[in-house]
């Protein structure tokens, strides 16, 4: 009986072992965990509070800011994170090309009928087959196709091909209106033929809430035709999704190329498009879809024209705010700053969808700081030399196996 005895106790033995090295078990808030930490203030218990986040916390906090987490008193409270996007909408309108002729001038004039209306529109749209354009156009509108109001006077339609990049802007903007008859004289355009189509639409914005996250003074550098300037923003995560661009006062129009990097070495393209200043007013602004690379790399493509003057870029991003419930006034922290974190999830956001807010209330913040009681540096020896662990593991369980056979060989004796 002894055999089967020794062999139980030494796999209990292993399996005790393995469980205690690798077993992880789900905790709660640990504020050990995270590496750092932001106190805050909260004076009342009326208002719903809300806490802008600092940018600084942009790069530390995970990029999905899933580690965000409010602490009182030792113990987690349930937040909102609200993140103020603005949104867009569009809506296509049915338009009838009822004139396409070239005027003495040379320019190109399009009339569009909505029909029987009211109808509300606020941007044009072209369809062609031409290549390596810039043409100024002139936007009207009218009640009776007789008597005609201007309603944008210069923009600029576009098609563009450089380095074997191509970017084209076909559409133009102007101010909400609602006649029936909108009409287009697009400069220097000799053949109507090729001018195969045009689109109205309604375009609804309600803009984002928008705040400067980084100011970069661009390292410039000239390739060919081409301005190219390269941009560090010191850290990555920062959550953007626009750049504005400082320049000078001369007038131009340029098509612009935006790639972004992680390491400086592989460049990916993921948004193209116009800048441009003039008499009529300017638009210096990119938007894209939200990026965190520390790199960026903008190509200004001059053509045959002088490089455009750019002494700044801002980096922009959606504001984002957390908010508390409605309840105990008194001193908060915000923790953040540890990649393992699994994101929480909070019946809060219902809760205040269905009930309404009594109003809301700035907290107040102190600057945000290293946690001291993290303990990641100082992490237990297991943890920071898990070879070492395993291989001692490895031994005892060698150690373990020839005892047993020496002892089952001398039972058998």
């Amino acid at each position: 009986m002894a055999p089967p005895l020794v062999l139980g106790c030494v796999m209990k033995s292993l399996i005790l072992s393995v469980v205690l090295v690798g077993a992880a078990a789900a905790q709660d808030f640990d504020a050990s965990l995270w590496r750092f930490r932001q106190p805050f203030r909260v004076n009342t218990s009326e208002r719903v509070p809300v806490l802008p986040l600092d940018p600084n916390v942009y790069g530390r906090a995970r990029t999905d800011f899933a580690d965000l987490r409010v602490v009182r008193d030792g113990i987690e409270i349930p937040y909102v994170l609200e993140r103020f996007d603005g949104s867009v909408a569009e809506r296509t309108l049915s338009a009838k090309l009822i004139d396409r002729t070239i005027t003495p001038e040379g320019a190109l004039r399009v009339t569009l009928d909505l029909g029987e209306g009211p109808h509300r529109h606020g941007r044009v749209r072209i369809s062609t087959a031409e290549k390596n354009f810039r043409r100024r156009v002139r936007v009207e509108t009218s009640e009776d196709n007789t008597y005609w109001a201007t309603a944008r006077e210069e923009a600029y339609l576009f098609d563009f091909s450089q380095d074997g990049r191509e970017i084209s802007v076909l559409t133009v903007d102007y101010p909400e209106s609602t006649r029936r008859y909108i009409r287009l004289a697009i400069g220097d355009w000799s053949r109507p033929d090729t001018l195969t189509g045009a689109t109205a639409f309604l375009r609804e914005e309600k803009p984002a809430e928008r705040e400067v996250l980084s100011s970069v003074l661009p390292e410039v550098s000239q390739e060919g035709r081409t301005t190219v300037l390269s941009l560090d923003l010191a850290r990555e995560g920062i959550p953007y999704d626009r750049i504005t661009f400082d320049t000078g006062e001369a007038p131009f129009h340029r098509a612009v190329e935006l790639e972004f990097s992680m390491d400086r070495k592989d460049w990916r393209v993921y948004s193209r498009g116009v800048i441009w200043k003039h008499a009529a007013g300017s638009s210096l602004s990119l938007s894209f879809p939200e990026r965190h690379e520390r790199y960026l790399r903008a190509r200004i493509f001059n053509g045959n024209d002088a490089p455009v003057s750019v002494f700044r870029v801002h980096i922009e991003g959606p504001r984002r705010v957390l908010k508390l419930a409605p309840g105990i006034a008194g001193d908060y922290i915000l923790y953040f700053g540890n990649p393992k974190a699994e994101r929480a999830e909070y019946d809060l956001r219902h809760i205040l969808a269905r009930q309404g807010t009594p109003g809301e209330e700035p907290a107040i913040a102190e600057r945000w700081q290293p946690n001291p009681l993290y303990r990641g540096a100082t992490l237990p020896w297991t943890d920071r030399y898990p070879a070492v662990l395993y291989t001692i593991l490895g031994l005892a369980i060698l150690i373990m196996v020839a005892i047993t056979v020496r002892f089952l060989r001398k039972v058998r004796l």
